[in-house]
């Protein structure tokens, strides 16, 4: 998890991690070196398999009630920056092609 920019330790903060996880703009960037993050892979797993587990659980154990998945996505969406990884994107120069 990445809470601070790799090259300059610049602090990101909750809504700039969030607003990369949920909207996938690559907003994630650095204001002081302008380095770009993105997501990683096994964070966007880790999601993909905790966004619809109420609903399993909801039909393996029928005593859950049934607004439980908003309860488990308001929690999840509060929760989702500080479980998720960014990785560096390295710049278009670098790359090569």
């Amino acid at each position: 998890m990445i809470t601070t920019c790799s090259t300059c330790q610049h602090q990101f903060s909750w809504k700039e991690r969030s607003r990369e996880i949920w909207m996938k703009s690559n907003s994630l960037r650095c204001q002081k070196c302008h380095q770009n993050y993105r997501q990683s892979l096994i964070s966007r797993i880790i999601l993909l398999i905790l966004i619809p587990l109420p609903f399993l659980l909801r039909y393996a154990i029928p005593a859950i009630p049934p607004y439980s998945f908003f309860i488990w996505m308001g929690i999840l969406v509060a929760f989702a920056p500080y479980l998720t990884w960014f990785v560096p994107i390295e710049s278009k120069e670098k790359r090569i092609q």
